[in-house]
């Protein structure tokens, strides 16, 4: 018995052992895991102030770098505020030693056109004074060949200024001839103006064109706004018309393939002027005035280029007057409600002023079908319109101002389905022609 006690006593002293054992290994397990967080957690925090401190420096250096670059631009637009300072007080002390040399009429010209360019060069003269200081040396016997390099040394940015002289020649020359345009094709040879006086306004005219057309490649890469820009083109277009006439067809392809929007535009009308079968030029036109009809500064550009077509009386353009003045090219129907607003007011007018360049520059078979639709149009409206609906239909037609214009160049043309559809108007019953006064009369007696 005693035995088995010890032998039971034993056992439990060598399982509380175990379990003491088994004890301090669990706290030793754990306590290396909590060494080990604590040791990740130290490492942790570590890395995060080593980022922090990182980013804090990477800030700095980036704040250091963008003042540097600030105070180096400061800098440099300080020296170079200092140097235009100083480039604008020489300028001055040029302009005020050597303008009044240039001015002086009794100064040699040649050595006064040589002394102008070299003010040019160091842009002591802008090209807007130029150009008027070297029209007066022209026409105070510069020879021609001074004259050219003279003038094409301001080319290209200094078209402004050939286009607003080519407007003021056109008005000088108004008086004197049938046409400024008259000057460029003188076909027998023989000049087509009647005082001596207006000789250096042909001379001018003949040789600010021959400049442009010598130097067409200066405008192919040119950003001059006044030939590229839709919103100011229509300001000189008119002016560079007068001077940019090709003598042939040849020439004025030439001109039509210019980069250049107003100068191509001028070239494609030069074409249709020439030669009254060229599609590509009709089309080309067409295509313009269809571009952002809603466009204000379109509707500028679609102005002036009517009134160049009746100027150059060319009637292969005629077809693209009517379809303006019938509103076939040239619809409101496209704009959005806010573009209406805007274009509306004067979009009856440039319609009014196609169809009288119609009038005046005749029509050729194209255009004489297209009025003659446009008018067979007018008379089924009416036909099919009771008393009530008359105002409304009066309206429409702006009591038939338009159709009035059509009338007379359909009727001038003389086709036999012009006559016919005149005809069937005239008889319209009085209670309806009322509301279009003097139709019935234009029919009958124009």
């Amino acid at each position: 018995m005693i035995a088995i006690c010890i032998f039971l006593y034993d056992q439990y002293k060598a399982n509380q052992e175990e379990r003491e054992n088994l004890k301090t290994l669990q706290i030793q397990a754990s306590y290396n895991e909590s060494s080990l967080k604590n040791q990740q957690e130290f490492e942790k925090q570590i890395q995060q102030n080593q980022n922090k401190f990182d980013s804090l420096t990477h800030s700095n250096q980036l704040n250091f770098e963008e003042k540097s670059q600030k105070n180096q631009a400061n800098y440099e637009r300080a020296t170079i505020d200092g140097q235009k300072t100083q480039l604008e007080f020489e300028q001055a002390k040029l302009e005020q030693l050597l303008l009044p040399m240039i001015r002086d009429s009794s100064a040699d010209v040649i050595s006064k056109e040589f002394l102008l360019q070299s003010l040019m060069q160091s842009k002591v003269v802008n090209k807007s004074i130029a150009f008027e200081l070297g029209k007066n040396f022209f026409r105070g016997g510069l020879p021609l060949n001074h004259a050219k390099n003279l003038f094409a040394n301001l080319l290209p940015e200094g078209i402004q200024s050939f286009s607003d002289r080519g407007l003021e020649l056109s008005y000088e020359l108004k008086e004197s001839m049938p046409s400024p345009f008259t000057v460029y094709n003188p076909v027998n040879g023989i000049e087509d103006f009647d005082s001596k006086k207006m000789e250096y306004q042909v001379k001018e005219l003949r040789l600010l064109r021959s400049i442009i057309i010598e130097n067409l490649n200066l405008f192919d890469n040119c950003k001059c706004e006044a030939i590229n820009d839709y919103s100011i083109i229509p300001k000189y277009l008119t002016g560079l018309s007068i001077l940019v006439q090709a003598k042939d067809k040849n020439e004025a392809i030439k001109i039509s393939h210019s980069k250049s929007i107003a100068i191509s535009i001028i070239g494609y009308l030069n074409r249709g002027r020439i030669d009254a079968n060229d599609n590509e030029a009709i089309n080309f036109i067409e295509e313009e005035i269809k571009k952002n009809a809603c466009s204000y500064y379109q509707e500028r550009l679609v102005n002036q280029i009517i009134s160049i077509i009746n100027s150059y009386k060319a009637t292969a353009f005629s077809d693209i007057l009517c379809k303006i003045a019938t509103g076939d090219i040239y619809n409101l129907s496209v704009c959005k409600h806010n573009d209406i607003e805007n274009v509306m007011s004067d979009y009856f007018w440039i319609r009014f002023k196609a169809g009288d360049a119609l009038r005046q520059t005749g029509m050729n078979d194209k255009s004489n079908k297209t009025a003659i639709s446009y008018l067979n149009k007018f008379y089924h409206d009416i036909q099919s319109t009771d008393s009530i609906g008359m105002d409304k239909l009066s309206i429409k037609y702006e009591a038939a101002k338009i159709v009035r214009l059509l009338v007379f160049s359909v009727k001038l043309y003389g086709s036999n389905d012009g006559k016919r559809i005149l005809d069937l108007i005239a008889k319209i019953d009085e209670n309806k022609m009322r509301y279009f006064p003097f139709l019935k009369d234009d029919i009958k007696f124009n």
